[in-house]
């Protein structure tokens, strides 16, 4: 079965938790959230599938925490093997009880490994005025290379060559955060995002 993006969703808000609906259909599913912080502590205490079946702890794969001093901007990429499907709810809590900024993207797949996620991950940052790139190297072929990005500094946010926008928000004029996706990549190989 070939992967394929089964829902997108995603909310902003200016306490915690952010909470947000999402559903979750098919078979061989892999939920990935995405999560830009703007707070005093810039970390994501922990990120949560829940669904009337119970609440599932996400996994973080990659995560940039406390980019600079004074920079209070946290970045990070969860997942879930094989959630609980039907209709449920993504929930975003920070380490800091009072964030200036929280955005969540969740997106579900179908079709995806149940073992061995994520197949590679990586981290990069920026200051303001140049372009973040990044080069994950993939080890299964079709793999699906997922992205998330926030800023403080008001710049705009643009997908690379070949990546499709998966949302994004902000909640003041300056603070935006955003996911995009870019598969299947066959072979296996880089992807530059």
């Amino acid at each position: 079965m070939a992967i394929a993006v089964d829902a997108t969703s995603g909310g902003t808000s200016a306490a915690t938790p952010l909470t947000f609906p999402h559903n979750i259909s098919g078979a061989d599913t892999l939920l990935v959230v995405s999560t830009g912080v703007f707070t005093a502590e810039a970390i994501v205490g922990t990120v949560q599938w829940q669904t009337s079946g119970g609440t599932t702890n996400l996994t973080k794969a990659v995560s940039l925490e406390q980019l600079g001093a004074g920079d209070d901007l946290g970045v990070g990429i969860w997942h879930l093997v094989a959630p609980t499907g039907g209709t449920g709810t993504i929930s975003v809590q920070t380490a800091d009880s009072t964030p200036t900024f929280i955005l969540g993207r969740g997106i579900s797949f179908t079709g995806a490994a149940q073992s061995g996620q994520p197949d590679a991950a990586g981290s990069a940052s920026a200051t303001t005025g140049t372009v973040i790139s990044l080069a994950i190297v993939t080890v299964a072929d079709n793999s699906w290379v997922i992205d998330s990005i926030a800023t403080d500094n008001g710049s705009a946010l643009v997908v690379g060559a070949n990546q499709t926008n998966r949302g994004g928000g902000s909640l003041a004029p300056e603070m935006f955060g955003a996911q995009s996706t870019e598969g299947p990549q066959p072979p296996a190989g880089t992807v530059t995002m």
